[in-house]
């Protein structure tokens, strides 16, 4: 049984642990029809607070991803309003803070990195706000499931400073819509 759960917890993160943002504050209007329906059939729902012990066998499940419900609300609209502003003075991104990416055809992307929690000048305050406010809920959720399931894993003792929070937006109409990953 042991051997069984660890192996299940390996598995979930050699995958990667992505939390997808709860569908219903997903700008849904930019989804094909039906789209969101069938994401939510796809990928497991794992209930922050409710579904305590469960999350790496929920993350195995949707082969890495999950739906988290019980975060807080997402700003999309601030970070529509970074991604203008990325967009006006690229140079404000930083590859060791905030890394942006935008590529015709692409998502836009934003890489928000641990470093973030260092940094103390205005021009990061939203994302350092952001990046806080997932973290100080998932690492310790990932780290206590790592620890009932692999006691003896790294990652269950590990400060996770290589965790990245990945805001993406995609085109309306496209397979997705705005969301954010939380990923080791």
């Amino acid at each position: 049984m042991r051997r069984r759960r660890r192996a299940a917890a390996a598995a979930a993160l050699s995958i990667g642990f992505l939390a997808l943002h709860d569908v219903s504050n997903i700008t849904a209007a930019c989804f094909p029809p039906g789209k969101v329906g069938e994401m939510q059939q796809v990928i497991p729902t794992y209930q922050i607070g409710k579904d305590s012990g469960t999350l790496l066998s929920t993350l195995a499940k949707g082969h890495g991803l999950a739906w988290l419900k019980g975060l807080p609300p997402m700003l999309f609209d601030e970070w529509r309003m970074q991604q203008q502003l990325f967009s006006e003075v690229p140079r404000l991104s930083n590859k060791k803070l905030v890394k942006w990416s935008a590529e015709p055809a692409r998502p836009t992307i934003f890489d928000v990195k641990h470093a973030i929690l260092h940094d103390t000048t205005g021009t990061y305050a939203f994302f350092r706000q952001e990046y806080s406010k997932f973290a100080s809920i998932l690492q310790p959720l990932l780290r206590d499931e790592l620890a009932a399931a692999a006691s003896d894993s790294e990652l269950a003792r590990s400060t996770m400073t290589q965790s990245i929070l990945r805001h993406a937006s995609y085109a309306c109409g496209s397979c997705c819509a705005a969301h954010t990953d939380y990923g080791l």
